[in-house]
């Protein structure tokens, strides 16, 4: 996993066993499951004390190749390469969600994802090659500093501009017939114990983007249209999240 400043999701690997997941399988199976979804964001990824390695994932491609069983799964885009997607989709996959997020890299390293939009395009066009429908969530409203070409930190905040290059970026995909089924719009959405939060916590009471613990005491902030079309749109925003953009977002999406 990244080092995301949004996410809600511990950074730390938690993985099972190849044995544990084909016991799982199997228990689906017996409940007359056709198809699995494997809703761990980093699928493809392996431990470094060997929990989980190519070879003991090759297992349980190997278990749903020999029954016959169409799975998806979801993974960062730098977690795919050319064999192990073969692998894949010789066994059965059909489907990926990545988290693709933004198709500006000013975007992306202040989220800190740790990727750049070639990376995701390298992804996709990999994913598309074999056949395999792609998912893809997109993240608007980031802030956050990066460090200028002059060496210096800068701080940056989604505008138009970037969000028309991630649009931009998703329909030319589209319009050259890549595979992507699925785009999940999502808003930056402040979550407690995440980075960024900590982070707004930590400032000045006099700051406009500091954050109070106890707005977390109330879930939905934000109700109706536009927000209500976003995944988690209701939640808690940064002030530059505004009903605008938020419209703005929708207007020219995808």
């Amino acid at each position: 996993k990244g080092g995301c400043e949004y996410c809600s999701e511990t950074k730390r690997f938690n993985y099972s066993s190849a044995d544990r997941v084909i016991k799982e399988i199997k228990a689906a199976q017996e409940q007359k499951y056709k198809a699995i979804f494997f809703d761990d964001s980093t699928f493809t990824a392996f431990s470094k004390d060997g929990t989980r390695s190519r070879e003991s994932v090759r297992d349980i491609f190997n278990y749903l190749k020999e029954e016959d069983i169409e799975w998806g799964c979801q993974t960062r885009v730098d977690k795919l390469d050319e064999s192990l997607v073969k692998e894949m989709k010789e066994s059965g996959c059909t489907y990926v969600y990545l988290g693709v997020e933004s198709a500006d890299q000013e975007m992306l390293d202040a989220m800190k994802k740790g990727l750049t939009v070639q990376q995701t395009q390298d992804a996709i066009n990999l994913l598309d090659k074999y056949g395999i429908r792609i998912g893809i969530s997109l993240l608007f409203g980031t802030f956050g500093e990066i460090r200028g070409t002059d060496g210096e930190k800068k701080s940056v905040y989604e505008n138009e501009d970037s969000i028309d290059r991630t649009i931009q970026f998703v329909k030319k995909n589209l319009d050259e017939g890549k595979n992507i089924t699925l785009a999940s719009m999502n808003l930056w959405t402040h979550y407690p114990e995440t980075r960024a939060v900590k982070k707004l916590e930590q400032r000045g009471e006099n700051d406009p983007e500091r954050i109070d613990p106890e707005i977390f005491e109330g879930p939905i902030a934000k109700k109706g249209y536009p927000w209500n079309r976003f995944e988690d749109g209701q939640g808690h925003h940064p002030p530059h999240v505004t009903e605008e953009l938020a419209r703005y977002i929708l207007e020219h999406g995808i």
